[in-house]
């Protein structure tokens, strides 16, 4: 019994730790006021990360955020390309008739002729 408050209050007095650690009510970190490795030269920067990073200003985005927009261009070039080759297939297919017409058409000669007989 004594095991579950202990487990409910140890993440909620890590938290409060480390937000107290990180940003005081006067921009100054109250665990490293006088240890020179951990304090900011710039608090405010410190504030703006904090800021940016809630508001998600400065998201850094997700590998599955890249993958996705990835794959929707690929999507898009894809159909693009099949547009394309149905437009080809549509092209070939009218040459290929007018050739088709062109050759069924007799040839005329370039003589003078009068019904059989040409000179």
């Amino acid at each position: 019994m004594d095991r579950i408050p202990l487990v409910n209050l140890l993440p909620t007095l890590v938290a409060l730790l480390l937000l107290q650690g990180v940003v005081s009510a006067q921009s100054r970190s109250v665990v490293s006021s006088g240890n020179q490795l951990l304090q900011s030269k710039d608090d405010s920067n410190i504030q703006n990360r904090i800021l940016a990073f809630l508001l998600h200003k400065n998201r850094v985005p997700d590998q599955d955020d890249v993958i996705e927009i990835e794959m929707a261009s690929r999507i898009t070039e894809l159909q693009e390309l099949d547009a394309i080759r149905e437009a080809l297939n549509l092209e070939r297919q009218l040459s290929s008739r007018a050739m088709d017409r062109a050759s069924s058409q007799p040839a005329k000669r370039s003589d003078a002729c009068f019904w059989k007989y040409c000179v």
